[in-house]
């Protein structure tokens, strides 16, 4: 198969489009075609070597931690997923190994694909998603009523963090720029505070 391999930690440009061998998985895991990956801050600070101490300096090294594609592969303890599925989820395997044409995934942190979006989409959704929800939910235990000042509301994680945090029924302030506040109003933000316009730990706003 294909993957975007690095040999050696760097900018971006040493990327390396080449075969390497198809990964097998055991009787616990999914073997999906990947049909779209992304880019999370995470994945070029492992290429470039600042993770090395969290994940190492094995190469060749494949990079990307969040994948959407379609199950052509699962494991004899697998349940819940049968090949031809659409799947999108989050690799739990070192560096993550998405950047590639196939990856081995842990079935419990993948989940069906709605048919609504597309595999764009979905693979954008996985390490940004969890990290909202982590934050906001399971370590700052926002409950309905409560309010939540979002710094970066039209960020990768800013964005989900506006849309849980309202699906909690929170009251939502989020902070961006001028060019952002309409973005993140259509995300039904409460109150947007442009931080170019205004100080949002002194904003007069309720």
């Amino acid at each position: 198969m294909k993957a975007a391999v690095i040999d050696a930690f760097g900018p971006e440009s040493m990327l390396e489009v080449r075969e390497v061998p198809k990964p097998e998985i055991s009787d616990d895991e999914l073997l999906v075609e990947v049909h779209a990956s992304s880019v999370n801050p995470i994945d070029w600070k492992i290429g470039d070597g600042m993770m090395g101490d969290r994940y190492g300096d094995e190469f060749p090294m494949i990079l990307g931690l969040d994948a959407s594609g379609v199950v052509v592969g699962a494991g004899a303890n697998v349940t819940g997923f049968k090949v031809g599925d659409e799947v999108f989820g989050r690799s739990t395997d070192g560096t993550g190994k998405c950047y590639a044409e196939f990856v081995a995934l842990n079935p419990g942190t993948v989940v069906p694909k709605p048919e609504q979006i597309s595999h764009a989409e979905a693979a954008a959704m996985p390490l940004a998603a969890l990290t909202a929800l982590n934050g906001l939910k399971n370590f700052g235990a926002l409950t309905p009523g409560q309010r939540v000042l979002i710094i970066g509301g039209s960020g990768g994680v800013g964005t989900y963090a506006v849309q849980i945090a309202k699906n909690i029924g929170a009251e939502v302030t989020a902070v961006c720029s001028t060019g952002n506040v309409d973005l993140v109003l259509e995300l039904v933000a409460d109150r947007v505070i442009d931080y170019t316009q205004q100080d949002p730990l002194e904003t007069d706003a309720p």
